[in-house]
């Protein structure tokens, strides 16, 4: 955009009318006092010459421009109205508990983007590569043409936003472009239950060790799938062996914490597993706990 606009000037002050120097007027000077005063002939002004090499000075450039830009809207439009119409589907309960939403979310997405444009057998990115200059006649260049757009309107739009900063048009959010990661002053901890006997929900415990030396132990939560999940199901579905099923708990950075499960029998026998720790995390660390009960 700022090269556009840098074009136009140059074009505005091409046009503007030349002022003719003093020595290049044509006019021949005499001496007065041999010849009578002459008359000067008017002459036609000089033609100012036409700025080569800018965008402002080819038409079809300009109109390629205009055309990228509006492809770029389009696309964002369509990649807001896509996203707004999956949102209540991966908000429904039965899909966020039993799918890792990481993974799954990408899937749908361009499963849905593809029937889009298949569906309404779009052209947008046809055309505009086909404005580029490249071949989009034949059916192979169309195929990909959609399924470039399928996958930008899969990354909804945040993806164009994405692609939007990318082009300079809008500033680099350095916040929104970073993965999740803990806070400054926080830790993430993640436990995984084996089962060896245990059935039902079983309890995970953080400990602290008190002022009087004794540690204080408290329920962070509840692990009630069975065994962890492997290979694609572990990629595609949401573990029920892990604790917090997504991310991380967080916990307080340079304090002793000790974790391990519990687990009470019908008969109210507490069983317990091995403790991890007492260990101190690093600012922002994230340790993923692997227990046995």
């Amino acid at each position: 955009m700022r090269s556009l606009f840098a074009a136009l000037f140059l074009l505005s002050a091409s046009v503007a009318p030349a002022v003719p120097a003093l020595a290049q007027d044509n006019t021949t000077i005499v001496n007065e006092a041999d010849t009578p005063a002459l008359t000067p002939t008017p002459q036609p002004a000089a033609t100012p010459q036409a700025q080569t090499g800018t965008i402002a000075d080819d038409p079809a450039a300009s109109q390629v421009i205009a055309e990228s830009g509006k492809a770029l809207i389009v696309l964002f439009v369509l990649a807001a109205i896509l996203e707004s119409a999956l949102a209540w589907f991966f908000n429904l309960p039965v899909v966020a508990g039993l799918f890792n939403g990481r993974n799954f979310k990408p899937i749908i997405s361009c499963g849905l983007a593809l029937a889009v444009t298949y569906g309404f057998q779009s052209v947008l990115l046809i055309g505009l590569f086909a404005n580029y200059g490249y071949d989009t006649a034949g059916a192979d260049a169309q195929f990909l043409c959609r399924l470039i757009e399928s996958l930008v309107l899969a990354g909804g739009s945040a993806g164009v936003n994405r692609l939007l900063r990318n082009l300079g048009i809008r500033p680099i959010d350095p916040i929104a472009e970073s993965n999740p990661t803990p806070q400054p002053l926080d830790a993430w901890i993640s436990v995984t239950h084996r089962r060896s006997g245990t059935k039902g929900p079983v309890d995970v415990e953080i400990g602290t060790t008190a002022a009087d030396g004794t540690v204080v132990w408290a329920i962070a939560g509840q692990v009630r799938g069975g065994s962890p999940l492997s290979g694609f199901a572990s990629w595609l579905l949401r573990d029920r062996s892990r604790f917090p099923g997504s991310g991380g708990y967080v916990v307080t950075p340079g304090v002793p914490i000790q974790v391990r499960l519990a687990w009470t029998k019908s008969d109210g026998t507490v069983l317990l597993s091995p403790a991890w720790g007492p260990y101190a995390l690093a600012d922002r660390a994230i340790v993923d706990i692997d227990l046995t009960l």
